[in-house]
C-alpha cells in the first residue's frame, strides 16, 4: 500500500514561526537603517555637486578678472553679500587671435561680439540684478578701449544669489546666477541656504587697527560705504566706491547647499573657497618705451576678380626708428553699418611688404571699413588708421 504523505507536525510549524519571527526582528531594521543611510547619501551628493559646480564657475572666472581691460576700466564693479560683478576676458570668438588679445579664456566661434568685447554705454545695464536688492545703479556710463578706436575686449560678469523659485524648490533657497554682458542670466546652482555670501578681502594698510600679521583683512558689513558699487562722478572723477573696489584683493565664496532626501531629512553640503584677485592693484603695462605709433597711408584696393582686397600701409615710424619695439601689424575689418573692429589678419615686422589680402568678403556692393594698428612688446596697439572700400565681389 502507498505511504500516507506526512504534514507538519503543530511543533514543527511553531519552530518556524518562532524562526521568522526572530530573523524579522533583526532584518527589518538593518534594510530601514540601509533604506535611511541610501536616501542621506543621495542627498548630499545632490548638495556637493550643486556647490561643486558653482565654485568651479566662479573660481575659473574670478582668476582671470582684470585680464583684458581697457584704458580706466574697472577690475572690479560690483561688491555685495550677495551680488559681485567684474570685467575680464573670458571668451574671443576670433579664430585669428595671435594679436594680443590671447588673453581670453576660452574660444568660442559662436559668440556675437556684443559677447566678447567690454559693455558700452548704449548696452549699459543695471546693478544690482539680484532682487534681493533695492535701487539701482547704471553701468557703463563711459566707454571703454585698448586703445583709440579699438573696442577693450573684457566683458563685464555678474554673479548673483536670487530666491529658488524653480519647481520643487524648498522654502528660503537661493539659487546662484551668472550673467555675461547683455546675455540672459543662467542658473548655476540650486537649493542654496540662506548663509551662501560673497566675502572681501583687502591690504590691511586701509584699516586703522589692522592685524598686522596677516596681508589682508575682512572688509566689515558698513565698513567705508560698503557694499559698494562702482559709478564715475560728474567729471569723470573716482568716487570713494570706486577707490574701495580697485582696493579688493581677495574673494571668499561661501556656498551652503541644503537637499531633502525622500524620506524628508535635510542634507547640507557647505565649501567655501578664498579666490585671489590677480590682477588687482598691480600696474597695467601698458606700453614698452612709449605707446607705439601707429601705421600711416592706410589703403585697401579690390582685385580685379572679386574675391579679395588687397590692403596697404606705411610702416610706422617705431618700427624704422624710434623705440623700435613694435612686433607686428593687425587689420581689423568691419561690415557697414557695424560699429564693432574684428581682427582678421596679423603681418610680422619684418616682411618685405606692408601689405596683406583679405580673402573672407561677402557679396557685390557690400562696404567695408579697414583699419591697421601696430602692436608692440607689452603688448599694446596704437590707434588705428582706416579707410573704406566697396567689395566688388560678384554674387555666386
Amino acid at each position: 500500500m502507498p505511504q500516507r504523505a506526512r504534514g507538519f507536525t503543530l511543533t514543527e510549524l511553531l519552530i518556524a514561526v518562532v524562526m521568522t519571527a526572530v530573523i524579522g526582528s533583526v532584518a527589518v531594521p538593518f534594510f530601514i537603517k540601509e533604506t535611511k543611510s541610501v536616501g542621506a547619501t543621495m542627498g548630499m551628493l545632490d548638495a556637493q555637486q550643486s556647490v561643486a559646480f558653482a565654485l568651479n564657475s566662479l573660481d575659473h572666472d574670478l582668476r582671470v578678472a582684470g585680464v583684458g581691460t581697457g584704458t580706466n576700466q574697472p577690475v572690479m564693479v560690483e561688491a555685495q553679500l550677495r551680488e559681485l560683478a567684474f570685467n575680464a576676458n573670458l571668451a574671443t570668438a576670433d579664430s585669428t587671435d595671435t594679436l594680443g588679445l590671447l588673453t581670453a579664456a576660452y574660444y568660442d566661434p559662436s559668440l556675437g561680439a556684443a559677447l566678447t568685447t567690454s559693455l558700452d554705454s548704449t548696452q549699459a545695464i543695471s546693478l544690482p540684478l539680484s532682487p534681493l536688492y533695492s535701487g539701482s545703479t547704471t553701468y557703463p556710463t563711459l566707454d571703454y578701449y585698448a586703445s583709440a578706436g579699438l573696442k577693450a575686449s573684457a566683458q563685464t560678469i555678474v554673479f548673483y544669489f536670487a530666491r529658488d523659485t524653480s519647481v520643487g524648490a524648498l522654502a528660503n533657497t537661493y539659487a546662484l546666477w551668472r550673467k555675461v554682458n547683455t546675455a540672459a542670466a543662467t542658473m548655476l546652482a540650486r537649493g542654496l541656504d540662506t548663509s551662501s555670501t560673497f566675502q572681501y578681502f583687502v591690504p590691511t594698510p586701509y584699516f586703522s587697527a589692522a592685524d598686522t600679521n596677516h596681508l589682508d583683512s575682512l572688509v566689515p558689513s558698513g565698513w567705508n560705504g560698503f557694499p559698494w558699487t562702482f559709478s564715475y562722478a560728474a567729471g569723470n572723477t573716482k568716487t570713494t566706491a570706486d577707490t574701495m573696489l580697485a582696493a579688493i584683493s581677495q574673494v571668499s565664496v561661501q556656498l551652503k547647499a541644503v537637499s531633502q532626501d525622500r524620506i524628508g531629512k535635510k542634507h547640507f553640503r557647505s565649501v567655501s573657497e578664498m579666490v585671489p584677485l590677480l590682477n588687482a592693484g598691480m600696474a597695467h603695462i601698458s606700453q614698452c618705451n612709449g605707446g607705439p605709433v601707429a601705421p600711416t597711408s592706410v589703403s585697401a584696393t579690390a582685385k580685379p576678380t572679386g574675391d579679395s582686397v588687397h590692403i596697404h600701409w606705411a610702416r610706422s615710424t617705431d618700427e624704422t626708428g624710434g623705440a623700435k619695439d613694435i612686433q607686428e601689424y593687425v587689420i581689423f575689418r568691419r561690415t557697414q553699418p557695424s560699429t564693432i573692429w574684428n581682427a582678421v589678419l596679423s603681418v610680422p615686422v619684418g616682411a618685405s611688404d606692408t601689405s596683406a589680402v583679405d580673402r573672407g568678403l561677402l557679396g557685390s556692393g557690400t562696404k567695408y571699413d579697414y583699419a591697421v594698428a601696430a602692436e608692440d612688446c607689452s603688448p599694446s596697439f596704437s590707434s588705428i588708421t582706416t579707410t573704406t572700400i566697396t567689395s566688388v565681389k560678384p554674387l555666386p
